[in-house]
């Protein structure tokens, strides 16, 4: 499913990290690994119960189009809709807010190397 992700210029920065510690290029398998890892594996009270992206999210600098897997896209909503985050104006960006929250427990938790343990998927 293709969609417009809506990131922090700290986001993209997080993406990058991850597109070296992977050796991977391209963003959209980058993205669609870490999505993966956190859905199968991380303790989603952990994750999401401590907002993590806080101040000026409304105010993001970036979107571009991704594409990611229609089941992770409906359980990213699943989960921005069991969780105490703010309101959005579209989906997308509901969608965005959870990857963001993903993308910071992942630097905030230093789980770089956790995730490079696994191949790319």
């Amino acid at each position: 499913m293709r969609f417009n992700l809506y990131l922090k210029k700290h986001h993209i920065e997080i993406l990058n990290n991850f597109k070296k510690v992977l050796n991977h290029s391209i963003i959209d398998d980058v993205l669609n690994h870490i999505v993966f890892h956190v859905i199968n594996n991380e303790d989603y009270e952990v994750l999401f119960k401590k907002i993590r992206c806080t101040g000026e999210c409304y105010m993001n600098d970036n979107s571009f189009e991704v594409e990611i897997k229609s089941n992770y896209y409906e359980k990213l909503k699943e989960i921005y809709n069991i969780y105490d985050f703010e309101e959005y104006p579209s989906i997308e960006e509901e969608v965005s807010k959870v990857i963001r929250c993903i993308l910071d427990y992942c630097d905030q938790e230093n789980r770089y190397d956790v995730m490079n343990s696994q191949n790319i998927i």
